[in-house]
């Protein structure tokens, strides 16, 4: 359920037909726009734009009966179930022909949009001091949250991965000490009962390496 300003403001653009307007209100037409992934799963050998899908009305957060919505336009795939999601079929209709409880108010602007909390929520409450304004986050917030649970993922993964080589160094240390400590004896008793210093035996010998 979106307002005539919705695909302008988030700059989706309409790839075919039109998008709402300020006359699909209450009683008018019942139209609906849909991605593109709607239209090549169910409408791939028609034109979208000719037909109907009967979709149950959404009021106030009730379903309603059954209604006729006349497909006026086409636009192309957003991920609006997260970063990571596939695209999924997706229809749209005009809130004041579907209105819901809940409203999400979405601003565009040119500078900081951080800066921007204030003017929207004296904006609301020029309209309706009771209502409620919560949640106000930039586009980037919503993006960095819903990747938050990969983030936390890979973080976790990775502490263990390095858990894991910590403990293969220690294990791996404590093998080479041990080998070492159990030779050190062998090592003491070759270096008492072998040939006396000086003395040239082996390969060296046979290379011209003589001692004096």
């Amino acid at each position: 359920m979106v307002t005539p300003e919705y695909f302008r403001t988030f700059g989706i653009p309409i790839v075919k037909g039109r998008s709402f307007t300020e006359q699909d209100v209450a009683g008018g037409l019942p139209v609906a726009i849909v991605n593109a992934t709607f239209a090549k799963k169910y409408l791939s050998n028609v034109d979208p734009l000719t037909q109907i899908v009967v979709v149950q009305q959404l009021r106030l957060g009730i379903l309603g009966p059954p209604i006729e919505w006349h497909i006026v336009g086409v636009y192309p795939d957003v991920h609006n179930g997260g970063v990571r999601r596939e695209d999924f079929p997706e229809i749209n209709v005009p809130l004041w022909q579907s209105p819901l409880p809940l409203i999400r108010i979405t601003v565009r602007t040119g500078g900081d949009p951080a800066s921007m909390a204030t003017s929207i929520a004296a904006a609301v409450r020029s309209v309706d001091s009771d209502l409620p304004l919560d949640q106000v986050r930039t586009m980037n917030q919503v993006v960095d949250e819903s990747l938050a649970g990969e983030r936390f993922s890979t973080v976790l993964f990775a502490s263990f991965a390095g858990v894991a080589l910590l403990l293969a160094a220690i294990g791996i240390y404590g093998v080479m000490s041990f080998a070492v400590a159990q030779r050190t004896h062998e090592i003491g008793l070759r270096m008492a009962l072998g040939p006396a210093r000086g003395k040239c035996f082996g390969w060296c010998c046979r290379k011209g390496c003589y001692s004096r």
